[in-house]
Order: structure tokens, then C-alpha cells, then sequence
């Protein structure tokens, strides 16, 4: 089951790519959660990882080293109410190198990788929660937060598919989108 768009990447080869991210199980009993890389022209499985974690926020994708290779960011995590934990893989192509970093908080929405402070560094940021685990769920026993990490990257002259659908959120792919 799956409630979000995937992200377009561009690959090594400047083939487009697709990273789709699916729930097991039903809404909003997930068990975990299977991520794909397709090939966009043939939908071949370039790369896949499974996770015990449920599907959070659309996946994206940005060249974050300046390669013209897509980086692509993906989510998992555990719902507030019993552990509050998010992960944010990081898949490099063409090596298909993962890389995971936990947030102990849930987030809530589709990240979007920008330069919010104009600093030409990236930013990922997203709206999150905590609560502190054996307390009922109420306003107050509710803890949010805005997650916002500088990563150690030059903001690039295009950026392929940086928020909810797409970097324009329009759902439409254009090499032109900056």
C-alpha cells in the first residue's frame, strides 16, 4: 500500500529513475515498508531495502555532491504514540550505498530539501512530534517540533525532485526545475 508519489532521480547514466517506497500491511497498522528503485523507461528493480518501519514522507531526490547523480532521500519511522523515531536513508547511484540516520521524532510530512537561510548550503526540514512514551496522547502531551538539519552540500542548479511532488509540487517533471 502506498499513500505517497515516488521521486524521479536522475542516474548515472542520465536515465531517469523512480524510488517508490510501499507499506506492508494496512493504514495505519503498517509492519514495515519495501523501497524500490525503478527504471523509468522499463520499470526494471535496479535496487531494493526492506525496513520493519512504517512509510513516512514521499521520497526525494537532489545532487547533493555535485556529480550529476542524483542523490535520493527516503523515509521510514515509528508512529509518536509508541516510539517516536524517524529514518532518513540516503542511496548514492551508481554504487546503490545507503546511508541511515535516525531522528528521535516523527515526522509528520514530506521533507523538502531547500536553502531556506540562503547560505548555498541544503537544508532538509520537516514538521515533527515527540511524546514521551507512557503518557496518553493530549495538546499537551504532545511535543512538536521543526526538524531542520544543514547538510554538508552546495545548493545545486537543479534540483530534480527536492519536496512533495517535485520541486515545483506540481507532480510534473521538467529538466528545467531549479
Amino acid at each position: 500500500e502506498s499513500y505517497h508519489g515516488p521521486a524521479l532521480a536522475v542516474l548515472d547514466d542520465g536515465e531517469l529513475g523512480l524510488l517508490v517506497s510501499n507499506g506492508t500491511g494496512i493504514f495505519p497498522a503498517y509492519t514495515g515498508t519495501s523501497h524500490y528503485l525503478l527504471r523509468a523507461s522499463d520499470g526494471e528493480v535496479l535496487w531494493s531495502h526492506e525496513d520493519e518501519l512504517s512509510p513516512v514522507g514521499a521520497p526525494l531526490a537532489v545532487d547533493l555532491t555535485g556529480d550529476g547523480i542524483d542523490e535520493i532521500l527516503f523515509f521510514s519511522g515509528a508512529n509518536m504514540f509508541r516510539r517516536a523515531m524517524t529514518r532518513i536513508h540516503v542511496l548514492r547511484t551508481p554504487e546503490f550505498e545507503l546511508s541511515t540516520h535516525e531522528q528521535s521524532l516523527s515526522i509528520l510530512a514530506t521533507p523538502i530539501l531547500a536553502d531556506l537561510d540562503g547560505r548555498g548550503k541544503m537544508e532538509l526540514v520537516v514538521p515533527g512530534s515527540r511524546m514521551e512514551p507512557g503518557q496518553r496522547p493530549s495538546p499537551e502531551s504532545v511535543s512538536w517540533r521543526l526538524l531542520r538539519l544543514e547538510l554538508d552540500a552546495d545548493t545545486p542548479e537543479r534540483r530534480t525532485w527536492a519536496g512533495y511532488m517535485g520541486s515545483d509540487a506540481s507532480g510534473v517533471f521538467s529538466a528545467d526545475i531549479e
